[in-house]
């Protein structure tokens, strides 16, 4: 690196050696910023970055983790979440994420990531794929975790005032199975008409209107 005490040079720098993929280069000069001027969140953000891209995760974490200290940012958040989720370390992504969440201050990777966290199996997990879903209903990826959670679990647990909307939303997907989903409707639906929850399915008469 150039002998320079200005943190910001060194940071600039760094982030060129970034966007350029040049990552030991963009770590030295990240690094040296980060030593220089130890309260800029951006650059250890961006040497949290460095360390992600490379696989460095206990390094990244750490970074992420004093970004956070220094200033809060849902995308940093999001961010160690994906590290945390790498390192099994599923409770601490409920704990950096749910009070988001919950006070709708959560985007759609925070639901996707805390979806993840709880695996299938669980009720929070339908929750919040289906708030994802609605969040961006564009977007294939909750839609296809959602048909495929349908599928392999059932989620009697997931039924919501959103569910008819949701389930459309996945039907209409074209990157998205619709044999899962039309499966667990035509199995919970007609296969089981004693279910307790069968009225609060979508109120279809014959299979093929469903389709």
């Amino acid at each position: 690196p150039y002998k320079s005490d200005n943190a910001d040079l060194y940071k600039n720098i760094g982030i060129i050696f970034y966007e350029e993929e040049r990552y030991e280069e963009a770590l030295e000069h990240l690094r040296t910023s980060v030593k220089l001027n130890q309260a800029d969140p951006e650059s250890v953000r961006i040497l949290g970055y460095t360390y992600h891209r490379i696989k460095k995760l206990d390094e990244a974490a750490a970074c992420y983790k004093k970004s956070l200290s220094l200033q809060d940012n849902l995308n940093i958040r999001n961010k160690l979440a994906e590290v945390l989720l790498i390192q099994q370390k599923n409770d601490e992504v409920k704990s950096l994420l749910e009070e988001k969440v919950k006070s709708n201050q959560g985007n759609y990777d925070s639901l996707i990531l805390l979806a993840y966290a709880y695996g299938e199996g669980f009720p929070e997990t339908a929750e919040y794929l289906i708030n994802a879903i609605l969040n961006k209903p564009r977007t294939p990826i909750a839609k296809a975790m959602f048909a495929n959670l349908c599928y392999v679990t059932g989620i009697p647990q997931a039924i919501n005032k959103n569910m008819k909307q949701v389930v459309k939303l996945c039907l209409e997907e074209k990157e998205v199975s619709p044999f899962k989903i039309k499966q667990f409707w035509f199995r919970q639906v007609f296969e089981d008409p004693d279910n307790s929850k069968s009225n609060d399915l979508i109120q279809i008469e014959t299979y093929e209107s469903f389709c």
